[in-house]
């Protein structure tokens, strides 16, 4: 019977350490110079998950360019972390740079949403640099050579304690 509180207790404890811990992601994570809407006084990765809107896995499937800068992309939500609605499989619209530019490629992306006007039209901005994902390991941004896998991981875990 002792054994067993034990055990449960042990484990427990383990899994509040590991959502409270943010491994070193949170004290790693600065934002970029190429945010859209520069915002230095993001510097963890609980500040940036706090200050987002949407936080989406999404693949992108078109562009409009103007002029050198890509206006907006349109991205097929392919997983959703963070949201008032539902995205998953819906197509977004995003304001960014010419760093979403990779069509095919799938990216973490931090989304602000702000309202335009009163008949409700939105604008969707990537709110920190984008993130490419390739093979589970991002390829770019502040993430860069690091896993899917932990940094979802500690996403999901800054989300929920949101």
């Amino acid at each position: 019977m002792k054994l067993s509180r034990y055990v449960v207790g042990t484990l427990l404890c383990f899994i509040l350490t590991s959502c409270s811990t943010q491994s070193s992601t949170n004290n790693t994570f600065v934002a970029s110079i190429y945010n859209v809407n520069l915002d230095d006084s993001l510097q963890t990765l609980k500040e940036i998950v706090d200050q987002s809107d949407y936080i989406v896995i999404g693949e992108i499937i078109g562009s409009l360019m103007n002029e050198e800068t890509i206006d907006q992309v349109s991205i097929k939500v392919l997983d959703q972390y963070k949201g008032m609605e539902d995205k998953v499989g819906q197509v977004m619209n995003i304001h960014s740079t010419k760093v979403l530019s990779h069509e095919g490629m799938a990216y973490l992306l931090f989304i602000s949403e702000n309202k335009l006007n009163d008949n409700g039209n939105i604008r969707y901005e990537s709110h920190a640099h984008p993130n490419p994902i390739l093979n589970n390991r991002f390829i770019d941004g502040p993430f860069n050579n690091m896993s899917f896998k932990d940094i979802r991981r500690d996403v999901i875990c800054c989300v929920e304690s949101v």
